[in-house]
């Protein structure tokens, strides 16, 4: 083995061991939503609603060819980046209990991360919307995450009650049957 491949070696060793050192921010947001978890769980699972609560997904469906409603789902997000550039956001669901809890992990991050969906049903006209987020920082950048992290979940859940609310303004008197 030449110098190159011995330094770039060491350099890939040291940055593996900084990354497993590094333990993965989570953070957490959760709302109460006045409508049956089922029309919650229906509307946070279509990719095709990520639009309408996260501002630069621009367009979300799911890939196809993948399963629909199961664990290996993959959902495409495209994303409007820096100087309006588009780009894709995947996501692959891992653990499913539908209509209930789905655990997701990028495809799309340099570093790990996941996310925890759950539609947690309080009585039969309400629900709360949890949403976890957990991603290992890159070495340096822990304490900036974990305020992203903690905007994004915040963020995420407030703009699914209030679509929600203006879809469904009288709460779960409104809101459709359950099939």
């Amino acid at each position: 083995m030449g110098l190159t491949e011995r330094a770039e070696a060491r350099f890939n060793a040291r940055r593996s061991s900084d990354r497993q050192a590094l333990k993965p921010v989570e953070e957490s947001a959760q709302v109460a939503i006045p409508l049956p978890a089922y029309v919650v769980w229906d509307f946070v699972w279509r990719a095709e609603t990520a639009p309408l609560v996260s501002e630069n997904v621009v367009q979300g469906f799911t890939v196809p060819g993948t399963p629909i409603g199961e664990v290996g789902e993959i959902q495409c997000h495209i994303v409007r980046g820096e100087g309006g550039v588009l780009v894709g956001s995947l996501i692959e669901v891992v653990e499913l209990d539908p209509g209930r809890r789905a655990v997701t992990r990028s495809l799309s991050t340099p570093e790990a991360a996941a996310s925890t969906t759950e539609v947690i049903p309080a009585g039969e006209t309400a629900s709360v919307l949890r949403l976890s987020v957990a991603m290992t920082p890159a070495p340096g950048k822990e304490s900036d995450l974990q305020s992203i992290l903690q905007s994004h979940a915040s963020t995420y859940v407030e703009r699914v009650a209030d679509v929600l609310r203006v879809q469904f303004p009288d709460g779960a008197q409104r809101s459709p049957t359950k099939e």
